[in-house]
């Protein structure tokens, strides 16, 4: 793949379609989305992970547990 970039003088990350499935048949057009900053991060969709919803819950998780921490000792917010 890198080969095939550097002989059409582009960034291998922009090798269309066809440049890619003469490398494998297995890569398919979403595979160029796969290669986003967005796309990374949302893949490690586990407890502590990147994906935004695993952010988003342990938010929530985190201001839970310090709003019942504020309750118990009677400190404002």
């Amino acid at each position: 793949m890198l080969r095939e970039a550097e002989k059409q003088n582009i960034s291998w990350t922009a090798l269309p379609l066809d440049s890619l499935k003469k490398v494998s048949e297995a890569f398919e057009a979403d595979f160029t989305e796969s290669l986003s900053v967005e796309a990374a991060l949302a893949a490690k969709k586990v407890p502590g992970g990147t994906a935004p919803e695993s952010v988003r819950a342990a938010l929530a998780n985190l201001e839970a547990r310090l709003n019942k921490k504020t309750s118990k000792t009677g400190a404002k917010s």
